[in-house]
């Protein structure tokens, strides 16, 4: 039986209709806080302006080269991975502070240094398939 560990006690139980109490907002509204959640990421964290700004020059260089269908799904792709990954260590770190008050923990270094290895990890291999992708273009227009 799941148990409130704070307490000590077992969980109560929800409801339907305690259930359905939290889904009064409609799918725009819901598309109105995504997007408020985007734009006060994007205003505070300097790691995501960072990555939409290598994701334009991304885009652009798609462009510039003339990429095939397949080539630009795959460029789309990992830039979004990047974004989201950056966007869930966005969480992971608020979340920390949150619940350590800033204060510090060892367990909360590892959690927050898990979370920023994922990004990094993601970037790498975004930068490798990217390389993957655009070093032959570039050699063809040296060249």
């Amino acid at each position: 039986m799941p148990m409130d560990l704070k307490e000590n006690k077992p969980l109560k139980a929800v409801t339907s209709s305690a259930r359905r109490s939290f889904k009064t907002h409609s799918y725009r509204e819901s598309i109105g806080y995504a997007l408020e959640g985007l734009f006060f990421a994007f205003k505070q964290e300097r790691n995501i302006r960072f990555q939409s700004v290598m994701m334009g020059l991304v885009i652009l260089c798609a462009f510039f080269f003339g990429v095939s269908r397949v080539e630009w799904v795959i460029l789309l792709l990992c830039c979004l991975m990047v974004l989201a990954a950056e966007l869930a260590n966005t969480c992971v770190e608020w979340l920390v502070d949150l619940v350590t008050d800033n204060h510090y923990s060892l367990i909360a270094k590892r959690v927050k240094d898990i979370a920023a290895g994922t990004v990094f990890l993601t970037a790498v291999f975004s930068v490798v398939i990217g390389g993957i992708i655009f070093i032959p273009y570039l050699l063809n227009w040296l060249f």
